[in-house]
C-alpha cells in the first residue's frame, strides 16, 4: 500500500484533520512542524548545536520544558522546517498560518535575531536560557504590513523552490460552538480571544492564496464543536481552545480532507455533518 506523506506547517487543528483522514494508515503527518512562525521562515536561523535544546531534562507538568517542546523550539528558532520538510521530500505540504494570530517573540544570540512562536513561551525560552546565557528574548508586537511581507517572502520561495501542485493552504474555521464541562453546548463569546484570532487568520489565508492562485486551498469544516483537551479538563478550563474539537468534529474533517485528496465520502459526509447538527440542536443551551 502506497502511503501519502503530507507534511504540516501547522497547529493541533490541522494536525488533527489530517490525522482523521487516514484510513489502514494510508496518510502520514511526515513531519508535523508544530505552531512555526512564518515571519522569517525562510530565512536563516540562530544555529544552535541540537543537543542545546535537550541538555536540560523535561519536568513532569511543566509543558514548557517538555520534548515536544523543544523540538518545536528546535525548528523555529534554527529555521529548519523548510530544510526538513523537504529532506523527507513528502507528497504534500499543508500551510496553515494560524501562528500569524499568536504571540510573537524576537530571540537573540551571538548578534542573530529571529522570531519566534510557542505555546509555551515565554516560559519555554526561559528554560532554553539556562542552558544559553547569552539567549535573550522579548515580546514584539507586529504590524500587519511586516506580516504581509513575510507572506510576500514565502510565496516568492515557494514559486522557486517547490511544485505547487504540492502544497495545500489550508483555511481554518473556527467553531461557532463548544462542548462546556458541564455536557451542554454553548455559543464562543464574542469576547473570546479565538474569534478575534480566526479574523485575523482568515484574512492572511486569503492573501497568501491569493498570491498563489494556483496552489488548491482545503476549506475546513464550518460545523464543528469546541472540545476540551486533556490538559484543558484537568484545569478545568470553563472555555476550551477554538482549535480542539469533538470527535465526532475530527471525524467530519478527515472526510472532508479525504474527499479533497480523493474525492471520496460524500455519504459519510453528510451523516456525519447530521449527526453534529442533531447534537448541536438537543445539547444547546436553551437561554442562547
Amino acid at each position: 500500500m502506497k502511503i501519502v506523506k503530507i507534511a504540516l506547517l501547522g497547529v493541533c487543528n490541522s494536525r488533527y484533520v489530517i490525522e482523521a483522514a487516514a484510513r489502514d494508515n494510508d496518510i502520514s503527518v511526515e513531519p508535523y512542524i508544530f505552531q512555526p512562525c512564518f515571519l522569517d521562515i525562510t530565512k536563516k536561523g540562530l544555529g544552535i548545536p541540537y543537543k542545546k535544546f535537550y541538555e536540560l531534562p523535561p519536568i513532569d507538568g511543566k509543558e514548557e520544558t517538555a520534548i515536544f517542546t523543544k523540538k518545536t523550539m528546535q525548528f523555529d528558532l534554527n529555521k529548519t522546517a523548510l530544510s526538513t520538510i523537504e529532506s523527507i521530500n513528502p507528497n504534500y505540504l499543508v500551510i496553515d498560518l494560524s501562528t500569524l494570530a499568536m504571540k510573537t517573540y524576537e530571540v537573540e544570540l551571538g548578534g542573530k535575531k529571529v522570531f519566534s512562536c510557542n505555546a509555551y513561551s515565554p516560559s519555554c525560552y526561559e528554560y532554553l536560557q539556562e542552558n544559553i546565557k547569552d539567549l535573550h528574548f522579548q515580546k514584539v508586537e507586529i504590524d500587519e504590513n511586516f506580516i504581509k511581507d513575510s507572506i510576500n517572502e514565502l510565496s516568492e520561495y515557494l514559486k522557486n523552490n517547490w511544485d505547487l501542485s504540492k502544497v495545500i493552504i489550508f483555511n481554518y474555521i473556527r467553531p461557532k460552538y463548544y462542548m462546556g464541562l458541564d455536557k451542554k453546548i454553548y455559543k464562543y463569546p464574542t469576547s473570546y480571544w479565538g474569534v478575534k484570532q480566526a479574523e485575523i487568520i482568515k484574512i492572511y489565508t486569503k492573501y497568501l492564496s491569493e498570491l498563489l492562485p494556483s496552489v488548491k486551498v482545503f476549506e475546513d469544516s464550518d460545523i464543528k464543536i469546541g472540545y476540551h483537551s486533556k490538559g484543558e479538563l484537568e484545569r478545568k478550563e470553563p472555555i476550551p481552545s477554538s482549535f480542539h474539537t469533538s470527535e465526532n468534529t475530527q471525524k467530519l474533517q478527515g472526510l472532508l480532507f479525504r474527499k479533497f485528496l480523493f474525492n471520496e465520502c460524500n455519504e459519510e459526509i453528510d451523516k456525519i455533518k447530521n449527526i453534529l447538527i442533531e447534537e448541536i440542536n438537543t445539547k444547546l443551551c436553551s437561554w442562547l
